[in-house]
């Protein structure tokens, strides 16, 4: 289907009495044999404003160098545009000519979109323009847990760059990256809670498997002519290129899962060129909905989370050299405990100011070796504490806690010795975990090596 781009211009007060001045202007001046009058009245977008004018039209118009036939030009209140023989989908050119139109003639927020059920789009103002005060206020709405300095960061991270936005979050597990990602994205778009569902935040979870860009964008479904197997991925880019003036955020959650050189590398480069995205071959059959290629949308905001261990697989120069790379790894478990509390009243009995300092002791041990847990480990072990303790039951939940989630992932050599020791005097009263780390110190001492056994 033809798309047919549809541009309303909004004039009112003081800009609506210029509008109608100008035009009593024209009737004026054919009355005086100057012009034709109203009836032949063309109204001209020009990038030095909105004109109303008789003048006949010529191929190269200069509004300013003929005061005469085309006056001043008219301020314009707000503006509202559609696509609507495509549903409000937008192609290239007609991204162009809104972007002009929100540059030239009214400020971002005067620009808004008609959607597909005749609605108009709330504005959403660009990261650019939130002020880092009311980032934080609002990440806290959100249940966030974040300090100052790493939301700073990271909004800083996201938008210093005007042409591509890309940041990866990496450090250990359970500290509160895609969270972050979710909380801020939902404070930008104005959303009232994380379990609000919105086609401007994706979380795209990469597989082991993935060895080619297909697995992003997806590809064509051969057994199904003309038909195309589309992807979250795609239909956020997409939206982006269709919308430029709201901002689209995409996670790709353990992105480096798999080798990401394989999947990513030409997004990587048209992020970086602002080239184009391609989607399908010239010469395929012609699928609906999806065009051959778009340009990177500068209004799509990419995050990555990664996970330092063994189990994933390491960055290459060339991605690290194109995303700020920001380490999340930092854990306060005494203030995200004391800010738990007031979150979750239920567990402030069971996060007592001694359960929260045996907590934080032990991860300050285990800190300087990467074998630390994150804010998620707090939580849980607290959710498990407290149902234990509803339930009368006979064990030592916070013993069996420390046994099941914080000493599984100790390993290491002769450098992990006075840690051991250390731990091992903390977790005198924990019976389960002291004869968990006597263990590993026995193996220490036979083979120079110790794991979780």
């Amino acid at each position: 289907m033809d798309s047919e781009l549809y541009v309303c211009l909004i004039f009112s007060g003081d800009n609506l009495r210029k509008l109608e001045e100008r035009l009593s202007e024209l009737d004026h001046r054919a009355d005086a044999g100057l012009g034709t009058g109203t009836n032949n009245t063309r109204f001209l977008l020009h990038s030095s404003g909105f004109y109303a004018t008789t003048a006949s039209e010529t191929d190269r118009i200069n509004p300013q160098s003929d005061a005469d036939a085309f006056g001043t030009p008219v301020p314009v209140d707000e503006i509202v545009y559609a696509d609507v023989a495509a549903n409000g989908k937008l192609t290239p050119q007609e991204v162009d000519i809104v972007q002009r139109l929100r540059r030239d003639y009214v400020e971002p927020e005067k620009i808004v979109r008609l959607e597909a059920d005749g609605v108009v789009e709330s504005f959403v103002r660009p990261p650019e323009k939130i002020a880092i005060n009311e980032l934080l206020d609002r990440v806290e709405e959100l249940g966030g847990h974040y300090t100052r300095e790493t939301l700073e960061s990271f909004h800083l991270n996201l938008i210093h760059n005007p042409q591509k936005h890309f940041v990866i979050l990496r450090g250990i597990s359970g500290t509160g990256k895609s969270r972050l990602t979710k909380c801020y994205a939902y404070s930008i778009l104005g959303l009232e809670g994380l379990d609000v569902a919105s086609d401007r935040f994706v979380i795209v979870p990469v597989e082991p498997q993935w060895t080619d860009p297909s697995f992003l964008t997806g590809h064509e479904d051969v057994l199904a002519p003309g038909g195309y197997r589309r992807t979250a991925f795609l239909d956020s880019l997409l939206l982006a290129n269709s919308d430029p003036l709201k901002p689209v955020f995409v996670l790709l959650d353990e992105m480096n899962r798999a080798q990401v050189e394989h999947y990513f590398a030409n997004f990587l480069s048209a992020m970086e060129i602002e080239g184009a995205i391609r989607f399908h071959a010239a010469d395929s059959i012609e699928v609906p909905d999806v065009p051959q290629s778009i340009p990177w949308p500068r209004n799509l905001y990419l995050v990555g989370t990664i996970n330092d261990d063994e189990s994933v697989l390491p960055f290459s120069s060339m991605v690290l050299d194109r995303a700020n790379s920001q380490d999340l790894s930092d854990v306060n478990v005494r203030a995200y405990g004391k800010w738990l509390r007031e979150r979750e009243p239920e567990l402030a009995t069971t996060l007592s100011d001694e359960l929260l300092e045996e907590l934080a002791t032990i991860n300050e041990l285990l800190s300087p070796h990467q074998l630390h847990f994150g804010n998620r480990t707090v939580r849980e072990l607290a959710l498990y504490v407290h149902r234990a303790r509803s339930m009368r039951a006979s064990i030592d939940p916070v013993d069996r806690q420390i046994d099941q989630k914080i000493l599984p992932k100790l390993r290491g050599g002769a450098e992990c010795t006075a840690m051991l020791n250390s731990l091992a005097g903390l977790l005198s009263a924990r019976p389960l975990a002291l004869r968990r780390v006597s263990l590993m110190k026995s193996d220490l001492d036979e083979s120079d090596f110790f794991k979780y056994r």
